[in-house]
C-alpha cells in the first residue's frame, strides 16, 4: 500500500475515533482492529488468525486463480471459542513446495484484488516443466498479530491410461504374485517414465493388505512382487498402481489347484456340414509328457446354440473309451435334410482314466443350410429405402467365418427370376459395396422350424452313472445304464408328467441284487426294482452304482380313481388306489376314448389288514371304455396302505380313463413381413440368401470420401439431404476431437461440399457434426509399432529357451518396451487367461455398440484389424461412443482449510508453569509447621509467586494468572490435587473455580 493511502487511512481513522467519542456513544473494539485486523463492538481476549484456500484451473504453464480467505477465531476470557470474523488486513503469499521440501517461490500476475473483506484472489503461472508428482502450494499470509501458513496439496499428473497384469490369473496361497503396470499419456499414448504411485493389494473381503511407494520407469513400465501368506483367504483379490487420481485394478484368483496331468482335444472332422453330410467329432486325450491315456472312460454331452433344433438322440449323454492311442469318435450320424439356417453343436468330453485323474475337452460343430454366409450393413437404420439410391456393404464368408476377399459376388432379388442382379467384388476384409435401387418391398418369409418333441421319444433319460465307491464311470456302467434305460421305459408310464431321482444298485454279473431309491412312488419304486433284475453289469465284482435319471410320461392314457369314504379315516387310502390307478394304466395303452367306466365299487378295508375287498356296483358311464373295466378291477384290488390303517374303512370307488392326446404339428408356422429378399452368390462356393427390413432415410447425412487416412490427407465432405430436411448449410464446418478444434475448413452450402487437410498433429478418431449428422474418420498414427516375435522351432527338457523380438516403424528399427507373458497351456483348462488383444481395452476409447457384421468394432480399426475399404467405411457407420475430449489437460481444481489451534500453545505454556507450581507445594507441604493448612488463598498466593519466577503467557501475551485459565485446566490446580497430604487441608471445602473467579486476580 502506498505512504499516502496509508496516511489518509490513519487519518480517517483517527477522525473516526474523535466522532465517536463526541458522540458520546459506544465504539468499536479498535484493540481487536490494530492488534488483529477484525472488527468487532466487543474486545475478545485473542483472536487465531487461520486461512482457507481455493483454487481454480491450476496446471502446468496454463493461468490459474487462487482465492485465499483469512479468517479470525475469536477467543473469550477463558480461551474457549467463540465465533469467527474475517480478519480485513493481511498479505498474502505462494510458494510451490517440491516433493523433497524445497519452496520455488511464486509471482501472481497482478496484485491481490480483495472482493470482499477477508479474502483475496489472484492469477498465476505453474512452470511448464514440473514433473508429474504430489505437490504442495503454500500460501502465507501476513495479518497484523503475525503470520500463518496453509499448505494446500495440489497433485499434478496429466490424464494417463494405465494397463495392469499379473503373470498368472491363478494363484495358490504362499505362492508370489508378480504384477506389472504400464503408464501412458491418454493424449498421445506416449509412455510415462518416472511418474509417481504406489502399489495396492485388496484381498476378498475388500480389506486392503499391501501399499508400496514406485515410479514407472523407460517405457512408462513398472512392476512388484506380492508375497501371498500360507494361509492367504480363497477368493477374488485385486491389485492396482495408484498415480495421481488414476486408479486400475487387475483381479486374479487364489485357490488351491492342480494342473490336469493330459489334456484332451476335440476337433470336428469338417469345418462345417450341410444337408446329409456326416456329422463326426474326433478326440485325443494325452498326458503332458505327450503319452496317450488309454482305455479311459469318455463322458460326453451334446448342447445346441441356433433355432434349428437337432435330433433329440444328438443331444443324449453317452460314455465312450479311448483306445490305444488315446482317440476316440462321436458319430452324430447325418444331417436332416430339414436344417434351417445355421447351428452350433457344443461337444464337451470328460476324460477319467484308471487313476481316477479327469480331463475335459470341448469343441463347437457348425451346421449351416447355406455354403456361404453374408451379412450385410447399412446407414438407413439397419434396412433399405424403397425407390431409393441404397448403399449396401456385405460381408461375404464361408459358413464357418473364413472371408471371402477378392471374390466377386452376384445379388439379385429372390423374387424376380428375370433379375441380372448386380455384381461387386470384395476388399481385404471380403466386404463388398452395392449402390443401387432395391425397388418396392415384398413380403419375406422367414421358413418353419421342425419340433421335435422329447417326452414320447426318450422316457428314460440317464443322467449320469458311477460307481458310488470310486466316483468313476467306465465302459461296463455305461452297457448297464443302456440296459436299465430300456428296462425303465414301462415305469414311465406310471409317473404324472416328469420325475428325477438316484437310485443306488448293487449289481454284478449275477444281476441286480439290491435297489434302494426313495423319491418315487411306491408303485414306481416297484416298477423299477422289477425291472432292474434282469441287468447284469459286465465283468469283476459286485459293484456299487449309483444311477441319476428322469422318467418322462410319453403321453400314455391314465386312469383316475375316486374315493368316497363311509366310515374310518382315510390314513393312507386315497394315496394307496391312486397308486393302483398308475398300474392300471398298463390297461388302457393305446386307447383312444375316454369317459367314466360304466361300474363302480364299494370297498371295505378291515383295520386289522391293508388288502382291499372291492364289490362292483351299477353306474352311469361310457360303454366305450366298458372293454377296460376287468383289467382295471384287477389293479385296483392291489393297492395296498402298508398297515397304516388302525380301523376298519369304508367307501365308494370309481374310476375314469382319460385318452392321451396327440402329439400335435411337428413343424411350426413360417412368419413374415415387408421387405427386401435377395440371393448371393459366389462362383464355385455357393448361393445365401439375404433378407432385409425396410428402413428409413434420415433428414441429413454426412460423408467422408476416405474413412481411414494418414496425417495431411486431403479428404472431402459431402452432406446427404433426406427428404425432410430443411434449414441452411453454414459457410464452415469444424473438424474435431471433443472440446478439441483440428481444423476449420469452407463448406459450400450449394454444392453441399467441404475440402480440407487432416492436420499433421492428428492421430486416433476425429468427426464433424452439423444439424444432427455426424461424419467420423479415423486417422492413423505417424508412427505405428510392429512386433516380431521369433524363436526356434523346439526346445529339449533342459535346453536353454530363447526369444527374439523386434520392434519397428514404418522408417525401421525402433527401441520399444515389450511384455513377455507366458503360461503353460494345461493353466489355460482352469483359468482364464488374458486375450491377445488385452492392450486395446486401454488405449483404445471409443466403442461400436452393435459391430459391423458383429465383429468390426472400434477397436479392430483402431488395433489395424480392419484393412479393407468398404469394411472401414461399414465400422465407422457402427461406432456409437468417442472420447468426449482430447486428453491432455491436467487442470487441478482443489481447497484446504486451515485450523485455528490455541489449545497447542496454552497448554504446553501452562504445564511449564504447573510443573514449578506442584515443586512449590510440595517444598511448603516439607517446610510448613505443622497444623497449618493449604487454603484457597495459599495456593493463589503460591501460584501468583510461581508466575512472577516464571512467567508463562497465552498465545495472546497476557500472563498464566488464574483467572485467565480455561476451566480444564484451573481444574489442575486445585488446592485439592496439588496436595499429596490430605491432612493439610481444612475440613470445610472452598469451591475452587468460584473463589477464584471472585478473588483471584
Amino acid at each position: 500500500m502506498r505512504a499516502w493511502k496509508k496516511l489518509l487511512l490513519g487519518l480517517g481513522g483517527a477522525a473516526v475515533m474523535v466522532g465517536v467519542a463526541c458522540a458520546g456513544v459506544a465504539g468499536p473494539c479498535w484493540s481487536a482492529w490494530w492488534s488483529y485486523g477484525v472488527v468487532e463492538w466487543t474486545c475478545p481476549a485473542g483472536v487465531m488468525p487461520y486461512l482457507s484456500v481455493e483454487t481454480s484451473a491450476i496446471g502446468r504453464g496454463v493461468k490459474g486463480t487462487v482465492h485465499v480467505n483469512a479468517i479470525g477465531q475469536l477467543y473469550d476470557e477463558q480461551l474457549n471459542p467463540t465465533y469467527t470474523s474475517p480478519v480485513r488486513r493481511f498479505s498474502p503469499t505462494l510458494a510451490l513446495v517440491k516433493p523433497d521440501g524445497t519452496e520455488l517461490p511464486l509471482e501472481a500476475e497482478r496484485r491481490w484484488k480483495s472482493p470482499w473483506a477477508g479474502r483475496k484472489y489472484a492469477e498465476f503461472f505453474l512452470p511448464r516443466d514440473l514433473p508429474d508428482d504430489d505437490y504442495l502450494l503454500r500460501v502465507r499470509a501476513k495479518v497484523p498479530s503475525g503470520e500463518t501458513t496453509l499448505d494446500v496439496p495440489l497433485p499434478l499428473y496429466r490424464p494417463a491410461l494405465e494397463h495392469v497384469l499379473t503373470d498368472a490369473p491363478l494363484y495358490r496361497a504362499g505362492q508370489t504374485v508378480k504384477a506389472r503396470a504400464v503408464l501412458l499419456e491418454a493424449g498421445s499414448l506416449a509412455p510415462l517414465d518416472d511418474r509417481p504411485g504406489r502399489w495396492r493389494v485388496w484381498d476378498p473381503s475388500g480389506e486392503l493388505v499391501m501399499e508400496e511407494k514406485a515410479r514407472t520407469l523407460a517405457f512408462g513400465a513398472t512392476g512388484t512382487t506380492f508375497p501371498l501368506a500360507p494361509d492367504a483367504p480363497p477368493g477374488i483379490w485385486s491389485i492396482g498402481f495408484e498415480s495421481g487420481a488414476l486408479t486400475t485394478r487387475h483381479e486374479f484368483e487364489v485357490r488351491e489347484y492342480r494342473l490336469p496331468r493330459f489334456l484332451v482335444t476335440l476337433e470336428p472332422t469338417e469345418r462345417w456340414y450341410g444337408e446329409g453330410g456326416h456329422a463326426v467329432v474326433e478326440g485325443t486325450a494325452r498326458y503332458t509328457s505327450g503319452a496317450p491315456v488309454q482305455e479311459a472312460a469318455v463322458a460326453l454331452s451334446v448342447s445346441a446354440s441356433g433355432a434349428w433344433p437337432p435330433p433329440n438322440e444328438w443331444l443324449e449323454s453317452r460314455v465312450l473309451q479311448t483306445d490305444r492311442e488315446g482317440k476316440f469318435k462321436l458319430d452324430l450320424g447325418a444331417v436332416p435334410g430339414d436344417l434351417v439356417g445355421k447351428v452350433t453343436l457344443g461337444v464337451y468330453a470328460q476324460v477319467t482314466d484308471e487313476t481316477g485323474e479327469t480331463g475335459a475337452g470341448s469343441a463347437s460343430v457348425l451346421l449351416s443350410e447355406d455354403a456361404i454366409a453374408v451379412e450385410a450393413v447399412t446407414e438407413l437404420e439397419g434396412g433399405l429405402v424403397p425407390d431409393a439410391n441404397n448403399r449396401l456393404y456385405l460381408r461375404v464368408t464361408t459358413p464357418e467365418g473364413k472371408p471371402l476377399p477378392g471374390v466377386k459376388v452376384k445379388l439379385r432379388r429372390e423374387w424376380d427370376s428375370r433379375d441380372p442382379g448386380l455384381e461387386a467384388e470384395t476388399d481385404a476384409d471380403a466386404v463388398a459395396k452395392f449402390q443401387f435401387d432395391p425397388g418396392q418391398p415384398v413380403t419375406v418369409t422367414e421358413p418353419a422350424l421342425p419340433v421335435r418333441p422329447a417326452a414320447a421319444d426318450v422316457p428314460v433319460r440317464l443322467v449320469e452313472i458311477t460307481d458310488e465307491v470310486s466316483g468313476n464311470a467306465d465302459l461296463a456302467l455305461s452297457e448297464l445304464g443302456d440296459k436299465l434305460a430300456v428296462a425303465w421305459r414301462p415305469c414311465a408310464n406310471l409317473v404324472d408328467a416328469r420325475d428325477a431321482g438316484v437310485a443306488y444298485l448293487r449289481a454284478g454279473p449275477g444281476g441286480v441284487s439290491a435297489l434302494w431309491t426313495g423319491e418315487f412312488t411306491p408303485v414306481v419304486r416297484a416298477c423299477l426294482r422289477d425291472g432292474a433284475r434282469g441287468a447284469r453289469l459286465r465283468g469283476g465284482p459286485d459293484r456299487v452304482v449309483n444311477v441319476g435319471f428322469a422318467l418322462t410320461n410319453p403321453g400314455v392314457s391314465t386312469v383316475n380313481a375316486t374315493v368316497q369314504l363311509f366310515a374310518g379315516n382315510d390314513e393312507g387310502v386315497s394315496e394307496a388306489f391312486a397308486d393302483a390307478a398308475r398300474a392300471a394304466r398298463a390297461c388302457v395303452a393305446g386307447a383312444q376314448d375316454g369317459g367314466k367306466l360304466p361300474a363302480a365299487w364299494t370297498f371295505v378295508i378291515p383295520g386289522e389288514g391293508s388288502a382291499p375287498r372291492l364289490s362292483r356296483v351299477g353306474a352311469e358311464g361310457d360303454e366305450a371304455v366298458a372293454r377296460y373295466l376287468p383289467c382295471i378291477e384287477r389293479a385296483l384290488s392291489g393297492a395296498r396302505t402298508d398297515g397304516a390303517v388302525s380301523e376298519e374303512v369304508a367307501g365308494l370307488l370309481t374310476a375314469s380313463v382319460y385318452a392321451a392326446s396327440s402329439s400335435g404339428s411337428s413343424w411350426t408356422s413360417p412368419s413374415s413381413y415387408p421387405g427386401f429378399a435377395f440371393v448371393a452368390t459366389v462362383a464355385e462356393q455357393g448361393t445365401s440368401t439375404l433378407r432385409m427390413p425396410v428402413g428409413a432415410v434420415p433428414s441429413l447425412r454426412l460423408r467422408f470420401s476416405e474413412v481411414v487416412v494418414n496425417p495431411g490427407a486431403e479428404i472431402e465432405l459431402t452432406a446427404l439431404r433426406g427428404p425432410d430436411f430443411y434449414g441452411e448449410f453454414p459457410a464452415e464446418m469444424r473438424l474435431v476431437q471433443g472440446d478439441r478444434l483440428l481444423v476449420k475448413f469452407p463448406f459450400d452450402p450449394e454444392k453441399r461440399l467441404g475440402k480440407f487437410i487432416v492436420p499433421g498433429e492428428a492421430s486416433g478418431f476425429a468427426w464433424v457434426e452439423w444439424g444432427g449428422a455426424r461424419a467420423l474418420l479415423y486417422v492413423r498414427p505417424r508412427a505405428e509399432l510392429n512386433v516380431a516375435l521369433s524363436s526356434s522351432a523346439n526346445w529339449h527338457p533342459g535346453a536353454e529357451a530363447s526369444l527374439e523380438v523386434k520392434t519397428s516403424t514404418r522408417a525401421g528399427p525402433v527401441a520399444a518396451g515389450v511384455t513377455l507373458a507366458g503360461v503353460d497351456s494345461a493353466m489355460a483348462a482352469i483359468a482364464p487367461l488374458p486375450a491377445p488383444d488385452d492392450w486395446a481395452k486401454v488405449t483404445v476409447i471409443a466403442s461400436s455398440a452393435s459391430p459391423a457384421f458383429g465383429i468390426l468394432d472400434a477397436k479392430a480399426l483402431q488395433t489395424g484389424q480392419v484393412s479393407g475399404e468398404f469394411a472401414a467405411q461399414a465400422t465407422v457407420l457402427r461406432v456409437s461412443s468417442l472420447p468426449p475430449s482430447q486428453p491432455g489437460s491436467d487442470n487441478v481444481n482443489t481447497s484446504a482449510m486451515g485450523v485455528a489451534d490455541a489449545e497447542t500453545p496454552l497448554t504446553e505454556s501452562f504445564y511449564g508453569l504447573y510443573a514449578e507450581a506442584r515443586k512449590a507445594v510440595k517444598n511448603w507441604e516439607k517446610s510448613a509447621p505443622s497444623g497449618e493448612l493449604f487454603t484457597a488463598e495459599k495456593m493463589v498466593k503460591l501460584w501468583e509467586s510461581t508466575l512472577r519466577e516464571h512467567p508463562a503467557r497465552d498465545p495472546f501475551g497476557r500472563l498464566l494468572h488464574l483467572s485467565v485459565l480455561p476451566q480444564n485446566l484451573l481444574a489442575l490446580a486445585d488446592p485439592r490435587v496439588m496436595v499429596s497430604d490430605a491432612g493439610r487441608l481444612p475440613e470445610d471445602v472452598e469451591n475452587w473455580p468460584a473463589y477464584v473467579a471472585e478473588e483471584a486476580p
